[in-house]
């Protein structure tokens, strides 16, 4: 049984590593004219790990044309501005992103309509077809949903969680140091966002991935040493609140690369917090819930395993992150 466990467990970090590289794209669309022939803007951003561009041709109706304006990339993103031209109004359109299907990123559709009404979407490779509709959107709730599917998906965050929680265990503890976790990364996530203190995302997402290593290390070491002392596990608030601080840069780098709502800043930056929150209580939540079906003796020689399987991928991360700074 422990074999198959391990197995197991080998199969699934091998098929949630390549997840790690997700991120998110952007199609921002902003109407300019009423009348025919109806035009808008268009900026979209994509990852800097793609290497083709949208394209528009195939997104929008067959009745619009796309001129490229701007060409501009960022550390981040992949930048381009076009001016749209349609014989028709989008409104109410379908617009097809089957070129997602095979990749690994996400986008996220902002439409904005000439009486300045923000619509916001995503699509993904399992549901590549949206209808812009004009409607009254509400920020706060939208970028919540928004923050709870990164939340998920952001297999980096997660590892972290999971390995404070091998490191803390299911006890008052843990609730001590999740809170100081979580304070921090809203620090810095506000602080990047507002542009008072930004930091390169990759260079970001490299120490995150060593962070990881750091924790995965720590737990290894005190499994296998009885007499080993921790200092993270001594004192896992100050430790878990500055790595708290680094995480928050990442998310932080979702929202900016999103070209979110600038009239609404504070309801976007509340909003997207409030889902990350509620994503990662979601998550620890199963995670204790699984923990308490599970018998002891399981739990216990899991713990050296995924503190060695994450540990290793996360290795990966770091290398392959390192190598393109």
């Amino acid at each position: 049984m422990q074999r198959l466990f391990v197995c197991f467990f080998a199969l699934l970090i091998i098929g949630t590593s390549k997840a790690d590289d997700i991120r998110l794209g952007l199609i921002d669309i902003t109407e300019t004219s009423h009348s025919k022939p109806y035009t808008y803007d268009v900026v979209t951003k994509l990852p800097v790990i793609t290497r083709e561009d949208i394209p528009l041709t195939t997104v929008f109706p067959n009745d619009c044309v796309a001129n490229l304006t701007i060409n501009l990339n960022s550390l981040n993103t992949k930048n381009q501005q076009y001016r749209l031209v349609c014989e028709t109004t989008l409104g109410g359109k379908s617009l097809d992103l089957q070129f997602l299907s095979g990749n690994d990123y996400a986008i996220v559709i902002k439409y904005t309509s000439l009486e300045k009404v923000e619509t916001i979407q995503k699509a993904s490779s399992d549901s590549p077809l949206i209808i812009l509709v004009k409607r009254s959107t509400n920020v706060f709730v939208d970028y919540t949903l928004l923050g709870i599917k990164h939340i998920l998906v952001g297999w980096d965050h997660l590892c972290f969680v999971l390995l404070l929680m091998l490191l803390i265990g299911i006890n008052k503890n843990l609730i001590f140091v999740i809170t100081g976790f979580t304070l921090a990364h809203s620090v810095t996530l506000v602080t990047s966002v507002l542009g008072i203190f930004t930091l390169p995302i990759i260079a970001v997402e490299t120490s995150i991935a060593l962070s990881i290593v750091f924790l995965a290390r720590e737990i290894i070491k005190i499994l296998r040493d009885s007499n080993y002392i921790s200092f993270t596990k001594e004192h896992p608030f100050i430790i878990t609140s500055l790595f708290g601080l680094l995480h928050g840069f990442g998310f932080a780098s979702v929202l900016l690369d999103l070209s979110f709502p600038q009239t609404r800043v504070f309801q976007a930056v509340l909003g997207f917090n409030l889902g990350v929150e509620l994503g990662q209580l979601l998550f620890i939540g199963s995670l204790i819930l699984l923990a308490r079906l599970s018998p002891t003796r399981i739990i216990k020689h899991c713990q050296f395993f995924l503190a060695l399987g994450i540990g290793g991928i996360a290795g990966f991360w770091f290398i392959t992150r390192l190598l393109s700074l």
